[in-house]
């Protein structure tokens, strides 16, 4: 099984989050949302994060990349796959069911989602499809493999497979993977 991050992997947050507190596009340097968007750390930002967690937001994001739920049913087909994603559900209950159904509606083979904020506790020696650099870092020092998407801000994990499309880190998968998902070895 593959283990395959939501946000900036298959749908593009930053986008749906710049669009609902007006900035315009996201400057794609940071990771941080309020960063990508110009806002400080604070109460303000902190206020505009909650209201776009409980409003459900997420339900609108758009996909990240043309061609995304194709690729992710070929890989899910293949090897298998489950999505993870730190989304605060905890706080945000209802966050579970937005997010599943956003995956259902997009077209995405259903499929098992976890939400952890330790995503090397579930990947541990597997594989991962990432586009955060910390988590990337986390799931390697547990000795899994992380395939990093290409984004402005997440270069220089070392150890890390770096490609340029999420169709790119399919077809890695499904070169140097055995059905199991394992690296061919």
């Amino acid at each position: 099984m593959i283990y395959v991050d939501n946000d900036g992997v298959l749908c593009d947050y930053l986008k749906c989050f710049a669009n609902f507190v007006g900035c315009g596009a996201p400057n794609r340097k940071h990771y941080h949302v309020g960063e990508a968007c110009g806002l400080k750390n604070g109460a303000e930002f902190n206020d505009l994060l909650h209201s776009f967690h409980l409003g459900g937001i997420q339900v609108y994001a758009p996909l990240m990349e043309e061609g995304v739920v194709e690729q992710f049913n070929r890989l899910h087909e293949k090897l298998g796959v489950c999505v993870i994603t730190s989304r605060p559900v905890e706080e945000y209950p209802g966050m579970l069911v937005e997010t599943k159904n956003w995956l259902k509606e997009q077209g995405f083979t259903e499929t098992t989602v976890l939400f952890s904020n330790s995503k090397e506790k579930y990947v541990r020696d597997g594989i991962i499809i990432e586009d955060n650099p910390t988590n990337a870092t986390k799931v390697l020092g547990e000795g899994g493999t992380a395939i990093l998407v290409k984004r402005e801000y997440n270069s220089g994990v070392e150890g890390a497979v770096y490609v340029d499309s999420f169709k790119e880190a399919v077809d890695w998968c499904l070169t140097h993977c055995d059905s199991d998902g394992k690296i061919k070895g």
